[in-house]
């Protein structure tokens, strides 16, 4: 019995031996390694990474501000342009409305000097007449005034009163000229005085070359002068030209041949209606002649 079971302990322990050698000859597996996840940077849209792509998208968006700036710019200089268009047109349709009005005006007012210059019965200056520059020589002849004027110096000007001239207010006055010689002087002008009232007066004239001269003067200085060249003026030699100057207060309209050419707005007084040269640079002589001079009041 007792070898029997000896023999048993011994076959068990022999099994347990035999089970612990496979496990022991059974390879362990070792767990593979884990892969780290490596992190691929894709580029972005424009090609530039991060910073990059902060400062184009900056730059976008200042550009983005600044072409609404320029719109709006634009859009603010395009309405300054048209509101300045239409002031200046607003401007001058008042303008051409106050000017027709004041030659409107005139048309029921009485001639109250009708010179023809048959005689000197208004008292105009004749012989030499001079300050210095320039130098008129004048005298009445065949239903004109004729002037031979010089010029020694430039930036000068002389007036012509008859001596019975009188003081108006509202006038509308008029004069035939007409240029006797070719070297008449381009920056000469020939017209009418107006409003005058010992240095201060009102000109209106034209030259040889075609422009006309607007000047407000006080005190011999001038005041305001309004120049341009008008294609209704006759330059030919010995062709005559109908200017003439409406004044109603300080309104006044200014005409070549019938046609409206220009306004002044100034403050001058009540004054005598005469004539005039205004000389810009020296000349020599020049032969002019006045004829018809009138002027209609209220």
């Amino acid at each position: 019995m007792k070898i029997l079971k000896r023999l048993k302990l011994l076959g068990g322990m022999g099994l347990l031996f035999l089970f612990l050698a496979a496990c022991s000859s059974l390879a362990v597996a070792t767990p593979a390694p884990i892969p780290v996840a490596t992190r691929v940077v894709l580029p972005s849209a424009t090609g530039d990474d991060a910073t990059s792509g902060a400062k184009s998208r900056s730059t976008r968006e200042a550009k983005s501000t600044q072409d609404a700036l320029d719109a709006q710019a634009t859009v603010t200089q395009q309405a300054l342009e048209a509101s300045q268009t239409a002031k200046a047109l607003t401007a001058t349709v008042v303008a051409q409305v106050t000017g027709q009005a004041v030659v409107a005006a005139k048309s029921n007012w009485k001639p109250k000097v009708s010179e023809s210059f048959k005689d000197n019965a208004q008292g105009w200056p004749l012989g030499v007449t001079t300050d210095t520059s320039p130098v008129v020589t004048s005298s009445i002849e065949n239903g004109a005034y004729l002037w031979s004027v010089v010029v020694p110096h430039g930036n000068s000007y002389i007036n012509l009163i008859p001596s019975s001239g009188r003081v108006f207010s509202s006038f509308s006055a008029g004069v035939t000229i007409a240029f006797l010689a070719d070297d008449a002087g381009d920056q000469t002008s020939y017209g009418l005085v107006f409003r005058g009232v010992g240095k201060d007066y009102g000109f209106f004239g034209i030259s040889k070359s075609g422009d006309f001269r607007i000047l407000e003067v006080h005190h011999s200085g001038i005041y305001s002068l309004d120049q341009e060249s008008s294609e209704f003026i006759n330059t030919d030699e010995g062709q005559s030209n109908r200017i003439a100057v409406v004044g109603i207060g300080p309104d006044f309209v200014f005409l070549i041949n019938d046609h409206i050419v220009g306004q002044m707005n100034a403050e001058l007084d009540p004054g005598q209606v005469g004539l005039g040269v205004d000389a810009l640079t020296s000349q020599g002589e020049t032969k002019i002649r006045f004829s018809d001079f009138e002027v209609d009041a209220p």
